[in-house]
């Protein structure tokens, strides 16, 4: 036990043991609602980690389908070139051939001398 005439004899203030086991529980207090902050501000930084990851998953695979239907669309077109050559490759000399029947059977009606 202290003994409180040794305060009195030094003229010293004696110390108030409750103001100081109130501002330590004030400490501890405000320690606690901290610590408590920190740990709601972890789990809601992990959450947004957590919907940014699905979201960039999500905008990878919509990139992938993106990247296959452009190379679909890239073949579909060379497709397209390559029957339209070959179509040609028919049609032109059959429109010269239709010409020239056309252009021999006018000179056959009005009759070449």
């Amino acid at each position: 036990m202290i003994d409180r005439s040794l305060y009195m004899n030094n003229m010293t203030p004696e110390p108030d043991y409750d103001q100081t086991r109130s501002r330590t529980q004030r400490s501890l207090v405000s320690i606690k609602k901290d610590r408590r902050q920190l740990e709601t501000n972890a789990q809601a930084l992990a959450n947004r980690i957590g919907l940014l990851q699905k979201e960039e998953a999500k905008i990878w695979s919509n990139l992938e389908k993106a990247k296959i239907k452009a190379k679909e669309a890239f073949l579909m077109r060379r497709r397209d070139q390559v029957k339209l050559r070959e179509v040609c490759f028919f049609l032109i000399p059959l429109f010269i051939f239709l010409a020239r029947c056309a252009i021999s059977a006018k000179s056959n009606l009005y009759g070449s001398k």
